[in-house]
């Protein structure tokens, strides 16, 4: 059923692309004086404080839906054990998703109006529904992982340059250039710490994504062998943006009990 796969999937897209909107290469971790290092040692010293974060947030700007059905906002908590929790609105609808326990759940009766419709809307309300294992959601569980954004981090980009320093919610940050020249890249500004743990802070991205599979593979969605833009990359209308906070502060995402089972709601089989 192709709606609920991109109910679905909206979470998982925007995960992604936070993860893969710019990254470095190296390896090795640092924090203070990031001013004076180079590009790639900025990147590496970046993706090595978000694979020890045991929990992040995310709030995402300008995200492009899947489809071509428009643009969202949405903020995202994410646990190093996989769990995630996030909102996401666009157009005047609300909707919520959780993934736990290798379940995607998804709840707004908003959300299935616009995207699966107006019978799909009354018949499960505001309910949490479980969306079904079929929904072409598999490869996107890996992006639900802190190891591997820092891995994409770390991969996918174009000739990178610095490009001075900025302020990111009060926070001095050191800017990196990326001229997403590369198969599968994108054009953007990355921010990292410039004192204390060199967390990645915001990322930018604004133009075209490159033709062809990205230097980290396909697995980090910077887009498709075959030379498609993976759902996320920048918006027609404007830049995204990525804000990155919340570093190690506690989190508590628990899977909803009385959630419905969308599968047996579309074969007719509950209510």
């Amino acid at each position: 059923m192709a709606r609920t796969r991109v109910a679905g999937g909206l979470l998982a897209a925007g995960l992604l692309v936070s993860a893969c909107g710019s990254g470095g290469s190296g390896s090795g971790g640092g924090g203070s004086g990031e001013a004076g290092k180079s590009p790639a040692q900025i990147l590496s010293d970046a993706a090595a404080a978000l694979r020890a974060a045991r929990s992040l947030h995310l709030d995402v700007e300008n995200f492009a839906l899947p489809g071509g059905s428009g643009t969202a906002r949405f903020g995202v908590d994410l646990a190093r054990s996989g769990a995630a929790s996030a909102t996401l609105q666009t157009e005047g609808v609300t909707a919520h998703f959780l993934y736990v326990g290798g379940k995607f759940y998804a709840q707004g009766k908003g959300f299935w109006q616009k995207f699966a419709g107006a019978q799909a809307a009354n018949l499960i309300g505001e309910r949490w529904v479980v969306v079904p294992n079929n929904a072409g959601l598999a490869d996107f569980e890996q992006f639900l992982n802190v190891s591997t954004l820092a891995r994409c981090f770390q991969l996918d980009h174009g000739t990178l340059s610095k490009g001075g320093t900025a302020t990111v919610n009060g926070q001095a940050a050191v800017v990196l250039v990326d001229s997403g020249d590369k198969p599968g890249t994108t054009p953007g500004k990355f921010y990292v710490a410039a004192t204390g743990t060199a967390y990645p802070l915001q990322v930018r991205t604004s133009g075209a994504t490159q033709p062809g599979t990205p230097p980290g593979g396909t697995a980090c969605g910077g887009g498709s062998a075959s030379g498609s833009p993976t759902p996320g990359t920048a918006a027609s209308s404007g830049s995204t943006t990525i804000v990155l906070s919340r570093f190690n502060q506690p989190v508590s995402i628990k899977a909803p009990s009385d959630a419905l089972d969308l599968q047996s709601l579309i074969s007719g089989g509950g209510g």
